[in-house]
C-alpha cells in the first residue's frame, strides 16, 4: 500500500518540489481516503477525527485528547466532495491510462455502510452518477475524439463473488429475463447511472477482436447449475439459524464459475460473459441490469448491504490507423466495489448474514495480506491464492 509524503521545498531551493497531482499521476498505486457525512447532520465529527489534505487524525472522544492516531495517504476527500470531484481524481487517470495501453484498476474499500457502492455506481442520472458511469462517459469522449487516429473494439463484463461463488452478472443483460428482475426490485439499488445513448464508436475494431485474444473457455455461455469443478467452496458449509439455508426468494440461478491461468499466464473465469459494446448506453445497461441483481440484503448495520464483492471489467483493444505495421494494443481497466467489513457483535448477524460476514471479512483479510506483501521492501512470498 503505496502512503507518499507530502513535501516542501526549503526556503531559497531553486527547484520548487512536486505538485501532489505531478507525484499521484507518478506513482504505482495511489490511496485516497473518502469521508462520508455523518449520519447525524448536527453530530460534531472534531471530536472524533480531523483531516487535512493528506492527513487523517481518528481520536478517541473519551480519551479528551490522549488516544488519537494519524495516517496519511495520497489524498482525503471530505464529505463535501462531490463526485465529481472524486473522478477526476481517482478513475479519470485510470481511463487515461487504459487508452494509453496500460491496465489499471481502481478498488472500493471500506466498512459495511461507509459508501462504496454510491462512489462507483452512484445513484441517478445527474450529479450522483458515480466513477463508473462518468469514467464510461469520458472514456468514449476520448474514442470519439481521437476516431480518426484509432480504430476501437470494446467488451465488458460484470462478475460477482458471493459466498466464495464467482457468479455472472453480465448474463441478465444478454437474457433481459424481465420476470427475474422484477423480482427483485424490492432490494434492489437504484440504477447506476442513466441510460444516456450514444451512436456506435465509428470504425471501430470488431469485437471478435478482442474477444478472441482470450481463452477459449472464457467464451462460453455460463451454465445455470454449478459448474461441477472440484474448487472448493465455503459457501457450501451451512450454519444454524433461521436463514441458514439460501433464501427461498432469490432468483438468481445457482453459479460457481471457476478460475483458470492460460498457459500464458492470463487469468480468465472460465464461462464468464464477455459482451461486446459499442455505445454509452449498452454499457450502462450491463452495469444497470447487474446492480439490481447483485446479492444485496438489509442488516442492522445497512438497510441495502451488498453482501458480495464485484468487479466490473472494460476491455478495449486499440489499432492505429495510420501506422498499420504496429500490432493491436489490448488494455483492461476493472472497477471493483467489495463488500463491506462487519462486526460480528455490532451487527449481531444470524444465520445466512452471518455466513456471509464471515466470508466477506475472511476475503478482505487476504487481500489485505496480498496488499501488505506487495508494499515490503523485502521480497517475499504475495499469497495471492488465499
Amino acid at each position: 500500500m503505496d502512503r507518499s509524503q507530502s513535501h516542501k521545498s526549503l526556503p531559497g531551493s531553486e527547484k520548487s518540489a512536486k505538485s501532489e497531482k505531478e507525484k499521484r499521476d507518478e506513482s504505482t498505486v495511489n490511496v485516497v481516503v473518502r469521508l462520508r457525512p455523518p449520519a447525524n447532520p448536527d453530530e460534531d465529527v472534531k471530536e472524533t477525527y480531523t483531516t487535512d489534505a493528506t492527513n487523517v487524525t481518528v481520536r478517541d472522544p473519551l480519551s479528551r485528547g490522549r488516544m488519537e492516531h494519524s495516517f496519511t495517504f495520497n489524498q482525503v476527500f471530505k464529505p463535501a466532495d462531490g463526485q465529481e470531484v472524486i473522478f477526476g481524481a481517482v478513475a479519470k487517470p485510470l481511463v487515461d491510462h487504459l487508452l494509453n495501453g496500460f491496465n489499471s484498476c481502481c478498488f472500493a474499500y471500506g466498512q459495511t455502510g461507509s459508501g462504496k457502492t454510491h462512489s462507483v455506481f452512484g445513484e441517478g442520472n445527474a450529479e450522483q452518477r458515480g466513477l463508473l458511469a462518468r469514467s464510461i462517459e469520458y472514456m468514449f469522449d476520448r474514442i470519439e475524439s481521437q476516431s480518426d487516429q484509432k480504430e476501437v473494439g470494446m467488451v465488458v463484463s460484470f462478475l460477482e463473488i458471493y459466498l466464495d461463488q464467482v457468479r455472472d452478472l453480465g448474463r441478465f443483460y444478454l437474457e433481459k429475463d424481465e420476470e427475474k428482475l422484477d423480482k427483485v426490485d424490492s432490494r434492489s439499488r437504484p440504477n447506476s447511472a442513466s441510460s444516456m445513448g450514444r451512436p456506435p464508436m465509428k470504425n471501430s475494431l470488431s469485437a471478435r477482436s478482442l474477444i478472441g485474444s482470450r481463452p477459449s473457455s472464457a467464451h462460453s455461455k455460463a451454465s445455470n447449475g454449478a459448474s461441477g469443478g472440484s474448487r472448493p467452496s465455503s459457501a457450501n458449509k451451512d450454519r444454524s439459524g433461521s436463514n441458514s439455508m439460501v433464501e427461498a426468494s432469490d432468483p438468481y440461478p445457482q453459479q460457481d464459475l471457476e478460475i483458470h491461468e492460460s498457459p500464458q499466464g492470463l487469468v480468465y473465469v472460465e464461462g464468464l460473459a464477455l459482451i461486446p459494446v459499442t455505445n454509452i448506453r449498452e454499457v450502462l445497461d450491463v452495469a444497470n441490469l447487474g446492480v439490481r441483481m447483485r446479492a444485496t440484503y438489509e442488516t442492522r448495520l445497512n438497510a441495502r448491504s451488498s453482501r458480495s464483492h464485484t468487479i466490473f471489467s472494460v476491455s478495449i483493444v486499440q489499432k492505429s490507423r495510420k501506422n498499420t505495421k504496429n500490432g493491436v494494443v489490448g488494455s483492461v481497466v476493472n472497477f471493483v466495489d467489495l463488500a463491506g467489513s462487519e462486526r460480528l457483535a455490532k451487527s449481531q448477524s444470524e444465520g445466512r448474514r452471518f455466513q456471509e460476514a464471515v466470508i466477506i471479512n475472511s476475503s478482505l483479510s487476504a487481500l489485505g495480506k496480498v496488499v501488505l506483501a506487495l508494499a515490503s521492501d523485502r521480497p517475499r512470498h504475495i499469497p495471492y491464492r488465499d
